[in-house]
């Protein structure tokens, strides 16, 4: 392998670890904020929008069966956390 490519691959794996630090980051913050979205809204709006942030956590979390899959295997979605 030459040093040019060598060093675009460096260039390009420091690229997507960065990119997978923000996403985890992103996540977490979004675990924070349905936490307190939960805990300072009443239960009759928790209810009205239960189907949305079902449908919406749904998205964020991914498929289930990506939890089993190596870690550098993955796509560079956020993990889950809850």
């Amino acid at each position: 392998m030459g040093l040019a490519l060598t060093r675009e691959l460096n260039s390009v794996a420091a690229q997507l670890a960065e990119r997978q630090e923000e996403s985890e980051h992103s996540h977490k913050h979004l675990v924070e904020l349905s936490r307190e979205f939960k805990k300072n809204v009443p239960e009759e709006v928790r209810e009205m929008v239960a189907p949305v942030l079902k449908s919406f956590q749904a998205q964020v979390s991914g498929d289930p069966a990506r939890d089993r899959t190596p870690h550098h295997t993955r796509s560079f979605e956020p993990d889950r956390t809850d």
